[in-house]
């Protein structure tokens, strides 16, 4: 299911869900198995549900899910697993009204606990790198910008110590991964700045089963064109590329959606010709 995830096939993750957590039942129950290992898989398929749930735009279902995989990752006694469920709970309560303030705080203390112990072993790297990204992300949100780059430079300095990209527990951690954040962080506070520092983004560098975290690369350049003047035409052509990388993801993703939206309220058809045919395959209406 995480893997189709990634790879941005949400229909396939959805058909999924059903056998995945049908299997994390029966290993729960079954007597010879290893309760602390049971748990651990229930954490990992809750996660997968959760953020696949987010993606889809159903935040509830996906903090319940991201909630619940917290207590399989207590259960199975795996701090490093535990840490990645603040990250999944941190995601959909910032998304939730009037939560934002919780997930900040949760993602704090997630950071302080995490940062307590010993941070030597790739997982343990990335989940905590993960968290610290998204702390930058929650930060540039409520426009404290020294505090997004800090948090930003403590991403850096974990994904020189991963030592490349990698995919350990499914966080797509590394280096690019970091620069990604910040190109997405950026489109908020500084469009121009996004684009020079998008325009000159590696995705290749990454595993290739993490589309989605390529895509979002392109979902956030249009984002950035589409605040400048005349930008449209140039936002459009990210779209488009998106749409190539993951067909999917224009007909399920709410920010995606609302951005072509925009495009459509203020349409000039001779310069972005394609934009009527993309929102029709999006499923897109004004």
């Amino acid at each position: 299911m995480n893997g189709a995830y990634q790879g941005a096939d949400y229909e396939r993750a959805l058909a999924l869900v059903p056998a995945v957590m049908n299997a994390v039942a029966i290993r729960a129950t079954s007597p010879s198995g290893d309760p602390r290992s049971a748990s651990a898989a229930a954490a990992l398929a809750h996660l997968a549900l959760s953020k696949l749930m987010l993606k889809l735009g159903d935040i509830h279902l996906a903090w319940i899910t991201a909630d619940r995989a917290r207590a399989h990752a207590r259960a199975a006694e795996d701090p490093t697993l535990e840490t990645a469920t603040h990250f999944s709970i941190g995601c959909a309560l910032y998304e939730l009204p009037d939560r934002q303030d919780e997930a900040r705080h949760l993602v704090e203390r997630g950071l302080a606990t995490a940062r307590s112990g010993t941070i030597n072993d790739p997982a343990r790297i990335s989940v905590v790198g993960a968290l610290t990204l998204l702390a930058a992300v929650l930060a540039s949100r409520r426009h404290d910008l020294p505090q997004a780059e800090q948090h930003l430079q403590a991403a850096r300095v974990l994904a020189d110590q991963l030592g490349g990209d990698r995919n350990e527990l499914w966080t797509g951690f590394g280096p690019t991964n970091v620069l990604i954040h910040q190109v997405g962080i950026t489109t908020e506070t500084d469009p121009q700045r996004a684009i020079d520092l998008g325009e000159r983004l590696d995705t290749s560098r990454m595993p290739v089963s993490l589309v989605s975290r390529r895509t979002q690369v392109h979902l956030d350049l249009a984002t950035a064109f589409s605040q400048r003047p005349e930008g449209d035409p140039s936002a459009l052509l990210h779209l488009l590329q998106a749409e190539v990388m993951a067909p999917q993801l224009l007909r399920v993703h709410p920010p995606a959606r609302s951005l072509i939206m925009g495009l459509l309220t203020r349409e000039r058809r001779t310069s972005t010709p394609g934009l009527r045919a993309l929102a029709a395959r999006a499923k897109v209406e004004v």
